[in-house]
């Protein structure tokens, strides 16, 4: 009877330690899981924070590019309206020698 008192005493210590081995073991693996967590979390936090810098890269090209576009639009225009201007003078002056030149045929017919 103390023997198999004895031999239920070692299974239960054994069985003890195996379920103490196997709650290490489940506890490492929980570690190591949670460990990989952070990397992944960590990588993640980083990839976001590089896109959003790439974002605000290509914001700043893009409103870079939009401020030359409006630049080289409002140049256009500034160009548009001097050729305006001076084809309006142009034409103004072709008016004018025009009359000069038909005063002057008067005077010469006038003269003859």
């Amino acid at each position: 009877e103390l023997q198999a008192a004895l031999e239920e005493e070692a299974k239960a210590a054994q069985t003890s330690r195996a379920i103490a081995e196997q709650f290490e073991a489940a506890e490492q693996t929980w570690q190591h899981s949670q460990e990989l967590l952070e990397e992944r979390s960590k990588a993640l936090e980083n990839s976001q924070e590089e896109h959003r810098n790439e974002l605000r890269e290509a914001s700043k090209e893009r409103d870079v590019s939009m401020s030359e576009l409006v630049q080289s639009r409002l140049s256009s225009e500034r160009w548009k309206a001097a050729l305006s201007s001076e084809s309006s003078e142009v034409q103004r002056l072709r008016e004018r020698l025009l009359r000069k030149e038909q005063q002057l045929e008067e005077v010469r017919s006038k003269s003859s």
